[in-house]
This record gives structure tokens, sequence and C-alpha cells, in this order.
């Protein structure tokens, strides 16, 4: 069996989450990102993978609104759950139309129509189908939606928990998150000059690093900052890299197994 490999490029790096009354795309990071990939994929024809985009500010303010998170209401609202879906198939259109331009054989699978929740935890997803795209050599793509939920009728799935989901269901050999900075750091490096780059962690220490109280001001992330991720990613057992999606060329360099961003280890 062909190595499969993870990507899940989030929405921070898709779209300035802070411009959230007018959402845009970042047309040339997506371009540049559709074409690194396509560089890689015509170099290793025989690579399986699996792609996975966030909503950024196409959904997360949308889902805010409509309190979409609260996994103790019982009833949501229907129009501002038919919204918010709207808007992150909106980004996820967009994007799947820059990597088939570059002729990266994407085939799109909206969770909502494979994946049902309890309490906002994935209870079924049919991967049988995403096997089959896979076996037929084209690339299963993810986005960050609405889903039902038995507990709370609709919750949030994000893209980290179908990665974390996907990783122990079909094992792949390598998962790769591209965020809007270079990886984990000893503390916020937006808030602090003096935070150092963690280049390799233990997954053994990853309970302690989520475990840390954040100093980060609010932002307007329903599926939660890089805590949330971690927490989503400490129990699978592949390679694990974290890296700067923003950064022209590194979505490359990290499909080449170059050294960047944090590599979470065993």
């Amino acid at each position: 069996m062909n190595r499969l490999t993870i990507v899940k490029i989030g929405g921070s790096v898709l779209t300035d989450k802070d411009k959230i009354s007018f959402p845009e795309p970042r047309k040339k990071i997506i371009e540049d990102a559709a074409r690194d990939f396509s560089l890689y994929l015509k170099k290793h024809p025989q690579e399986r993978f699996i792609l996975i985009f966030g909503a950024g500010s196409f959904g997360h303010p949308l889902a805010e609104k409509y309190n979409l998170a609260d996994l103790n209401s019982k009833s949501k609202n229907k129009i501002g759950v038919g919204l918010t879906r709207n808007a992150v198939q909106r980004l996820n259109i967009f994007v799947l139309q820059k990597f088939l331009e570059r002729k990266c054989p994407v085939f799109s699978l909206p969770p909502a129509s494979i994946i049902e929740q309890n309490k906002g935890k994935i209870i079924f997803f049919d991967t049988k189908i995403v096997s089959a795209l896979l076996e037929r050599r084209l690339i299963p793509t993810f986005f960050g939606d609405v889903v039902t939920d038995k507990n709370c009728e609709f919750s949030i799935c994000s893209g980290d928990q179908i990665a974390a989901y996907l990783a122990r269901k079909l094992s792949p050999q390598r998962i790769f998150f591209a965020s809007d900075v270079d990886g984990l750091f000893t503390a916020d490096p937006r808030l602090d000059p003096a935070a150092k780059l963690i280049k390799r962690v233990k997954r053994s220490q990853l309970k302690n690093i989520i475990s840390q109280k954040s100093k980060t001001p609010k932002r307007s992330d329903v599926t939660g900052l890089m805590r949330g991720k971690l927490k989503e990613i400490s129990e699978t057992k592949c390679r694990i890299v974290i890296f700067n999606g923003l950064k022209k060329g590194n979505l490359l360099s990290v499909l080449e197994n170059k050294k960047i961003g944090t590599e979470i280890i065993s």
C-alpha cells in the first residue's frame, strides 16, 4: 500500500480571520498551496492524500453568531445552520477550483453528508467512501462543517477533528498542519518577542502544553486555537508537523520532509 498523507490547511491560512464582515479567501496563498501540492504530486503520483480545509472567517463568525458551538443548546437556529454551511461551502469551492486548475484530482466530501456527532464528538463517519476514493487515486477533500448531533441537533465538526479521526481509522504515515505561525512556541509569538520555536516535541509533553493557560486575546474561533488542535492530535501515532502555511514554498518543503515547523514525535 502506498504512503498516505493527511494535509490540513487551517482557516487562518486560507482566510484573514480578522475580516469577519466581508470574508475573502487569501487568493495568492491558496494558489501557492495548490502549486506546491501539484509539483509534489507530479513527482510522487503513487502517494495517497487526504486534504482538509479550515473554515476561517467564512465559518467561525457565523457559527459564533448563531451559537452553533453550544453543546447545551437543544435547539439550533436553522437559518443560522444553513447560512454557516453555505458560507463554508463557498470557501471550499474556491479552494477546490484552485487545486483543480493545477490538475490535482480533488473530490469533495461534505462532512455533513457522512458524519454524525454526539455532544460535539464524532460517533459515525462513513470512511468506506474515503477508502474507495483513495483506491481510485482521487484525493478525498473535507472542510470544517456543521453536522447533525444526537444531543443538540447540530454541532461544529472541525477540520482538526476530521484529521484526528481519519488518522485513527486509516493509519496515515504523515499528518501536516498548515497554520498562521511557524509551529509551537515557548510562548505566544504574537505577544512575546522572546518566544522561541519548539522544533521537536514528544507526545508525552503535549498534555502539559495543552493545560497551559492561554494569554492570547479572545478571538472569534469556535473550534479553539492551537491548544484545541493539539488536543485533537495528541493520541495519533504517526509523524506530525505543524508549520507556517502563509510562507511561500513551505507546503512543498514539508511534503519533501524538509525540517521546518514543529515535529511531534513519539
